[in-house]
């Protein structure tokens, strides 16, 4: 195993801070996020998002490449305002005899925040780069969430009722986790046309 100089700790970074730029708010577009999937993602790209609630239960999501461009669409069509992320120990390393480079961050929070509130997920990130340094696999486990809501909301029942009726258990909002479910399935029936197609 090779351990490489920190150019994939740079471009994490990059990766997160550019869906924070405004021009992706102003111009929340599927062409835009096509643009924003084919510049980090590689055509045979996967995303894999894995929730657990209190009691343990995990909720899995997996994405196509074809399909990601909605899911980040839909993110700012439910409510996010920005989205940043604390990586914590980080590592990266390329394994001899592949033509693959690895992220690891095993104590990763990802923060949401929303007009309202903020929502924190922590767990554990591993992206997984092609020799072209696209992204081939992303895949993060959130293994708890914190939910943060404004002050001025807490002194309002009504407010803050209505909020967290719109949350579940994993810490999405319910029109996301709706929205990823049925991406997930058009990603499924792709992937069975693909295999029908072969056979």
């Amino acid at each position: 195993m090779e351990v490489t100089s920190g150019k994939l700790f740079l471009l994490m970074n990059e990766f997160f801070s550019e869906v924070n730029r405004k021009n992706c708010w102003n111009n929340n577009t599927v062409e835009y996020w096509k643009a924003y999937v084919r510049k980090w993602f590689s055509p045979s790209a996967t995303m894999k998002l894995d929730y657990l609630n209190e009691s343990m239960n995990k909720k899995s999501y997996t994405f196509r490449f074809e399909v990601l461009p909605m899911i980040y669409k839909s993110r700012i069509d439910n409510g996010i305002s920005a989205e940043g992320v604390i990586f914590r120990n980080p590592k990266e390393f390329k394994v001899t005899g592949e033509n693959y480079y690895y992220f690891e961050c095993v104590d990763t929070t990802i923060v949401s925040s929303y007009n309202l509130y903020h929502v924190m997920h922590h767990g554990a990130l591993m992206v997984v780069f092609d020799e072209n340094l696209k992204i081939y696999m992303f895949e993060f486990e959130a293994k708890r969430f914190e939910l943060t809501i404004n002050k001025t909301c807490l002194a309002d029942a009504d407010t803050f009722n209505k909020i967290c009726s719109t949350i579940n258990d994993i810490g999405l909002p319910l029109e996301l986790a709706r929205t990823y479910l049925i991406n997930e399935i058009v990603s499924e029936d792709r992937i069975f046309r693909g295999s029908e197609g072969q056979g």
